[in-house]
């Protein structure tokens, strides 16, 4: 540890347990001023509820938490953006500005958001204040969090996974403000999955598994290979490109046109055809149309234009399954259990009637075996499951559907390791049983190593190239 800078917060032999589940177990941690503090593990290795802790947003179980140099409570000293944005989705930008802001002007009811423009100016960031967030990119919403974590003006920032839905681009941009608070005294607290992202930027790495920590060291003195094995215990090898096998029939769009909420037109005639076994990836900048082209195809959203499904049975959309970028907010019930939340839409499709609860409780204990869902209970609400397990709950529920076609938008948004790499192999095993596979993702690294054939989206089109989307996107 470098003795001369001094340290923000120091918390000592924390612990939490929830049920039978040990989250934190006797961790320790440090965080100097000026520095960043990486935090990283599996989902489920606790680095959400040390982090919410340190915030003052949970209590542990047993443990003490100091910040020698302030004058002020250790929880009153941290501010927090979080991985699920706390944005209130039919309010405007200045609205939720408004809700979080402490300068307030005197005679006036609602106080002044000038502090948070400012930020965003400084950043770069344009805040289209009158809109609302739920018109909003998720990209967006997440620098709409980052000025409100800002503006609180405390001296240390805590981010849970910033980069998870940002482009290249932004995550560059991000990186160098963070460096930039830094300089100024700020400590940061960042929790990544993206090791790449991790070592570029953060002075302190601090490993997790199993609710303790496994290593603690400069970032210089370690690197990718030795930090992954720390999280995992051993580094999963990864996925073996291979060759698709093209099943008879294909899923076909022609010159389809889809408007955002807001009544603006967001996709703009695009045509494409995806094979029956084939994973097809759509990336580019964050915005340009993927979410409405995405919802179109899997049914949520109307469009106008030809698009056919072949083999389905009914109405179209019931061929379709989809797999939401926003898991808490379009893909779960926080508040129904494991086994509630399995079952939605997917048990008993080809049955009548009613259907004993013996059978369904047996059908959804089949699939969190199959899929690897680690939970305690089947009857736990899902929200106490990691980010991991809940996603591979959603795939486990959309796969037992049989559906002939998969859109997925930013499917490991937030994911470590081995739980991306469950996601992928459940979505090739998908598209070898025939499946087609439409993968939307910010990520060019998930589509490299996922996608058969990668496209770009830009201004609500598709371009064959990333360097012709992003001039697109940026002209």
């Amino acid at each position: 540890m470098n003795t001369s800078q001094s340290i923000a917060l120091e918390a000592s032999s924390l612990s939490k347990k929830y049920g039978s589940v040990q989250a934190l177990d006797d961790v320790t941690i440090a965080l100097l001023e000026g520095q960043i503090h990486a935090i990283v593990g599996e989902n489920g290795a606790g680095k959400s509820t040390l982090v919410n802790i340190l915030a003052g947003n949970l209590k542990a179980d047993s443990g003490s938490i100091s910040a020698p140099n302030a004058d002020i409570g250790t929880a009153d000293s941290v501010a927090m953006v979080h991985q699920h944005f706390m944005l209130v989705p039919a309010l405007s930008v200045r609205e939720n500005l408004q809700l979080s802001a402490s300068n307030r002007t005197p005679g006036t009811m609602l106080p002044s958001i000038e502090n948070e423009a400012k930020i965003a100016e400084e950043l770069g960031w344009e805040l289209p204040l009158e809109t609302l967030i739920r018109d909003l990119s998720v990209g967006m919403q997440q620098r709409i969090e980052i000025v409100k974590a800002l503006a609180e003006d405390k001296s240390i920032l805590v981010l849970d996974e910033p980069t998870a839905v940002l482009s290249p681009a932004e995550v560059e941009d991000l990186m160098l403000r963070l460096k930039d608070l830094c300089a100024i005294g700020k400590t940061i607290v960042l929790i990544a999955h993206k090791l790449s992202e991790v070592m570029s930027v953060a002075d302190q790495i601090t490993v997790l598994r199993n609710g303790k920590v496994v290593a603690s060291e400069p970032t210089s003195n370690v690197n990718v290979e030795q930090v992954a094995s720390w999280m995992v215990g051993e580094f999963p090898s990864g996925l073996k490109k291979r060759e698709p096998i093209f099943h008879e029939g294909s899923v076909v769009l022609n010159n389809v046109y889809v408007n955002a909420d807001r009544g603006n037109e967001a996709v703009c005639g695009v045509s494409l055809s995806i094979n029956r076994g084939e994973i097809v990836g759509i990336g580019g900048v964050d915005g340009n149309g993927q979410v409405e082209l995405a919802e179109a195809v899997a049914g949520i959203r109307s469009f106008r234009g030809g698009m056919t499904f072949p083999g389905s049975k009914g109405e179209p959309f019931e061929s379709v399954a989809y797999i939401p970028q926003d898991r808490h907010r379009n893909g779960l019930a926080l508040q129904m259990s494991v086994l509630e939340n399995l079952l939605i839409g997917a048990a008993g499709r080809e049955k009548r009637g009613l259907i004993p609860l013996r059978e369904l409780k047996s059908e959804a204990k089949g699939w969190i075996e199959k899929y690897d869902v680690r939970t305690s209970s089947m009857d736990d609400p899902i929200r106490t499951l990691s980010g991991g397990n809940q996603q591979k709950a959603i795939i486990a529920r959309i796969l037992e559907q049989k559906p002939i076609v998969i859109v997925a938008v930013n499917p490991t948004r937030g994911l470590d390791v081995r739980a991306t790499l469950d996601v992928h192999r459940k979505l090739i095993e998908a598209a070898e049983s025939g499946v087609a596979v439409l993968v939307f993702s910010t990520d060019l690294d998930e589509l490299s190593a996922l996608a058969d054939c990668t496209i770009f989206m830009s201004q609500g089109k598709l371009r064959d190239s990333l360097k012709e989307a992003v001039s697109g996107a940026t002209s």
